[in-house]
């Protein structure tokens, strides 16, 4: 890495032996870093708050625009604030499965003012305050994942914000039909609704109920992916298909591989 000092897209998912010793061979020209998975721990090396801050926020402040730290074990919430304090370029953040950012998710409607994109699965005590300050202070994020945060939805704060998501993740034990009715009409841009990550308590009838309502409001809706899960209800996938041709139905369920 260190021999291509004009990189500027670099992926290290899951990498065990990414650590701090090798955080300072990334270039500063560096505009697409996905560390996702990246941390150690045990007898592995390991990355650290300290490594970390000096990567990011003293060599690659200026040029960073994509970052993905899901599913790392060296998040903090200290993190979580210098990012969105000192990286002003970020168009793309990744958050998913770290650690519970609630706290600092309004932080983001006052800074990083090019994010387009916010993913912040599993940041369960995300209230729906902190969302809509974010969607009303950003109005060109169109791509949201919200995947398990349980708090969100207790009120009607953040409905009105979802106007301009066009790629909404969602799932977990919160999403029910009650919720998907209400909560597609409000996304009047959204092009792609993908439920797979996490299995939720939607049925058929829900789904139904859902787009139907949501084709009075001009809905722009192309496509639904559901996880590898069964989906519970009188109706089928296909049976859906057939009743809204203009919404591609996909769902992924699990594959048996024989070696």
């Amino acid at each position: 890495v260190s021999s291509l000092p004009a990189l500027e897209s670099l992926s290290l998912s899951y990498c065990p032996w990414v650590s701090d010793k090798s955080l300072p061979l990334i270039p500063s020209t560096i505009k697409r870093l996905c560390l996702t998975g990246c941390g150690g721990g045990g007898a592995l090396p390991s990355i650290t708050e300290s490594g970390l801050h000096k990567l990011l926020f003293t060599r690659c402040s200026e040029n960073l625009m994509d970052l993905d730290l899901s599913h790392c074990r060296f998040m903090t919430p200290n993190v979580v604030k210098a990012i969105a304090h000192d990286l002003p370029n970020l168009v793309s953040l990744n958050l998913n499965w770290t650690c519970d950012i609630a706290d600092y998710v309004s932080k983001f409607s006052r800074h990083c003012p090019k994010l387009t994109s916010f993913f912040i699965a599993d940041s369960k005590s995300t209230t729906d305050s902190a969302l809509a300050k974010v969607l009303t202070a950003r109005p060109n994020l169109s791509e949201l994942d919200i995947t398990n945060c349980s708090a969100l939805f207790a009120s009607d704060k953040c409905f009105k914000g979802l106007a301009q998501i066009k790629t909404l993740l969602i799932g977990g034990p919160c999403l029910t039909d009650q919720m998907i009715v209400r909560l597609l009409p409000a996304c009047m841009s959204l092009k792609l609704l993908d439920m797979s990550a996490c299995p939720s308590r939607v049925t058929s009838e829900g789904i139904r109920a859902a787009i139907e309502a949501s084709l009075k409001q001009s809905s722009q809706l192309k496509m639904i992916v559901l996880g590898g899960y069964r989906l519970s209800g009188k109706q089928s996938l296909k049976e859906l298909q057939d009743t809204f041709p203009q919404i591609q139905f996909v769902s992924l369920l699990p594959c048996n591989l024989t070696l």
